[in-house]
């Protein structure tokens, strides 16, 4: 790869692969070596740990090989190699002269000794994954965005596995000029691919490709390779529109469109926090529908929004005084009410039993819970906390928290259900169909 500068038609022309598993060396840092029961964050900063206990000391063409990755040399031969980047699980996003540690990094369940099972404490998320990996060792959470919004970016060609495509899709879609971003895709299936992204797929036939040497795992390298040999020849310029790319490759017909799963705003802003620091709610609605597509209405976004930022309500004085007086027609049943949990930290309970619910949302959706249970998991989450004493009326009698429940299972989104033998249970309140 002699060739570090693209000629003049493919200026600006960036290729965005992934690693490969055939290489040089075996590696001198395993998922393996972490250990298992921790959490992401925890798992990140063990991999830095050991990854900085040894030198970095090969490049990617140095330590990949195989197949895939010579029809990378080749691209790179055409485009100049500063403009090829490999995606990597272990490393993040690497250019060809970035020096690293030999590793062996892997998400896939099904290959032994794989991230999933050193992270047990909580899901392990992809995206989030690679937006940490690539802070922690790249300077920045969102490397391919980055590139898409670089000054001398004209267009980046995406040419990955339907795996290594999981890593990139919240990357992807942070990005201000999605305009310039070509995913290669071989065949007419696209289900891989975000559905916001799918307008700048490019879709090559298989019988395009037929007579090149490969296998299935380097088929969307030589697809990328067939394109960014088309641009080389003048057939097409690399700053021309979707139409006029696909133009040159065939107009093949996309596939029927795959359902997918309309995010909650909830979701939305768990994925991309950074919505929280706009200025305004509707500028960061309009946004969150650009990168996501359909979200659900502005009012269920509104309370996730001054939910997310954890804002309070605040009312004028006028406001607070009609609802003082609005109050008086409910006073009486408040305080029977308050009378009949009194002898309870109330305020400590209620923050315990959000988190409990909490823990709901994320490990046992289904789950449904009385009294004793909440008891018990109060006891045992105060206990690993330090020994922290539990909440007065905790321990003194079931019926205590019995009565909390009773009073403030709507307002924690908990549904009250009746027991085969009669009593009380409680769960998540269903998700609306």
């Amino acid at each position: 790869m002699a060739k570090s500068k693209s000629d003049d038609g493919t200026k600006g022309l960036y290729l965005v692969t992934c690693c490969t598993s055939t290489r040089t060396e075996p590696p001198k840092v395993r998922c393996a070596d972490m250990g298992t029961g921790l959490t992401m964050q925890s798992a990140l900063e063990r991999w830095l740990e050991l990854l900085g206990n040894h030198d970095v000391s090969v490049t990617p063409p140095q330590l990949y090989r195989g197949v895939g990755f010579h029809t990378v040399t080749k691209i790179a031969d055409i485009i100049g190699q500063n403009n090829v980047r490999v995606l990597t699980g272990g490393q993040g996003l690497l250019s060809l002269d970035t020096k690293f540690v030999p590793y062996d990094f892997t998400s896939n369940k099904n290959h032994p000794g794989n991230i999933l099972d050193v992270v047990t404490e909580e899901p392990f998320v992809i995206p989030l994954w690679w937006n940490m990996i690539n802070k922690a060792l790249r300077g920045t959470p969102t490397p391919v965005a980055d590139l898409l919004d670089a000054k001398g970016t004209k267009l980046v060609v995406i040419a990955l596995n339907k795996f290594f495509m999981k890593y990139l899709q919240d990357d992807m879609l942070t990005a201000q000029n999605i305009d310039k971003l070509r995913i290669v895709v071989v065949g007419k299936s696209r289900s891989h691919v975000p559905t916001q992204l799918r307008q700048q797929v490019l879709q090559v036939d298989k019988q395009s490709i037929s007579g090149t040497v490969g296998n299935r795992n380097d088929i969307s390298h030589r697809a990328a390779l067939l394109f960014i040999r088309k641009v080389a020849l003048g057939e097409v310029d690399v700053g021309a529109s979707v139409e006029q790319h696909q133009g040159i490759l065939g107009n093949l017909s996309p596939g029927p469109t795959e359902h997918l799963t309309q995010l909650t705003p909830k979701e939305v802003l768990q994925r991309a926090p950074d919505l929280l620091e706009f200025d305004s709610l509707d500028q960061a609605y309009q946004e969150a529908r650009r990168r996501y597509g359909t979200i659900g209405g502005i009012i269920a976004f509104r309370a996730a929004w001054h939910t997310s930022k954890g804002q309070d309500l605040v009312v004028t004085k006028t406001e607070t005084k009609a609802a003082k007086a609005a109050l008086s027609a409910i006073r009486s049943s408040l305080d029977s009410k308050a009378a009949k949990v009194t002898g309870i930290d109330s305020d400590a309970i209620w923050e315990l039993t959000q988190i409990f619910v909490g823990v709901l949302h994320d490990d046992l959706p289904d789950g449904k819970f009385n009294a004793a249970d909440l008891q018990t998991w109060i006891i045992s989450y105060c206990d690993s906390m330090g020994k922290m004493t539990p909440p007065r009326g905790v321990t003194e009698g079931l019926h205590k928290i019995g009565q909390f429940l009773a009073g403030s299972h709507e307002a924690l989104g908990l549904e009250k259900y009746k027991s085969e033998g009669g009593g009380v249970l409680y769960g998540l309140k269903p998700k609306p169909k």
